[in-house]
């Protein structure tokens, strides 16, 4: 999750591409690393996926990886301010 999330940092056009194949594996794995790794990191990872999700949103449009996004996202407390704002 952490590699993707850097890919979507540095080239998120790119790892949007084929997002519906792995969307639902990367935000399941962004819940579990949003309990066990360091603010820092999970703070990256995320901005990573805010900036994948825009750019192929529709990826996102099934039930399961919608439900998975939503937990990923509300797995993470407290997001910084920043964070906060890219999500709404």
């Amino acid at each position: 999750a952490l590699t993707i999330s850097r890919l979507g940092l540095v080239c998120p056009g790119e790892t949007g591409k084929h997002l519906e194949h792995f969307a639902k594996a990367w935000c399941e794995s962004l819940t579990k690393t949003a309990q066990n790794e360091h603010p820092r990191e999970v703070e990256m990872a995320f901005r990573g996926l805010c900036g994948v999700v825009p750019k192929r949103p529709q990826a996102m449009r099934s039930a399961p990886i919608f439900v998975a996004l939503c937990e990923a996202l509300a797995s993470f407390k407290p997001p910084s301010q920043e964070l906060h704002s890219m999500v709404k």
